[in-house]
């Protein structure tokens, strides 16, 4: 919705009309099914149910360690070549049923299950900094507070600290967009019920 208002705000400019801009929560969440939709509409076909796996693409998904969950992706014959060897499975790569993309993807199955093997044998940041340091795309699988404690949301600022009235200073989180020339500092706390009512109704007269 805020892009259809944006864009009828720039049609405008150029126009010299305003546009009605609507949308619903189930339009939105049947764009969100992305490329599943597509499946269906091109060729009816449903989709399983996969958790945390990608539907199409192997191995992309999260997988367990030793202490958690580590979200990998090494779907490329290189990358699939150069993950196996980091995971000390070099024979996995040259299994017939794990040749080409088109295959992993058949054989899913047996592949997932023996990658969540090897992988139980580290914990999550021993896995990472390993698949960093080879390039293969990857992540950790964060509760909140590890969120919160990662250096690029320290970074960026995202929690800000204000003052409340009545809980004093408390740490909110700020807008997730930084405009240039456009403080994203917060500068009030959410009110109490009530709390500008005097003002609202003195402006009413």
């Amino acid at each position: 919705l805020a892009q259809g208002i944006l864009i009828a705000l720039l049609d405008r400019e150029v126009s010299g009309e305003g546009r009605w801009v609507q949308t619903s929560l189930i339009e939105a969440g049947i764009n969100l099914l992305d490329f599943q939709a597509t499946r269906w509409t091109m060729d009816k076909k449903v989709p399983p149910q996969e958790g945390n796996y990608h539907p199409t693409n192997v191995p992309m998904g999260l997988y367990p360690t030793a202490d958690g969950f580590l979200n990998l992706a090494a779907t490329s014959n290189k990358n699939f070549k150069v993950f196996c060897k980091l995971i000390d499975r070099e024979k996995m790569a040259a299994d017939p049923r794990f040749a080409s993309s088109g295959l992993r993807a058949r054989n899913k199955e047996a592949l997932n299950e023996a990658i969540a093997g090897a992988l139980r044998a580290k914990t999550s940041r021993e896995w990472f900094e390993m698949m960093v340091e080879a390039g293969l795309p990857c992540g950790p699988v964060y509760n909140i507070r590890d969120a919160f404690a990662d250096p690029q949301v320290e970074a960026l600022r995202i929690e800000r600290p204000v003052t409340h009235p009545r809980l004093g200073e408390i740490n909110l989180v700020a807008q997730p967009c930084e405009i240039k020339g456009f403080d994203r500092a917060i500068r009030t706390a959410t009110p109490d019920l009530g709390a500008h009512n005097d003002e609202i109704l003195r402006s009413l007269g």
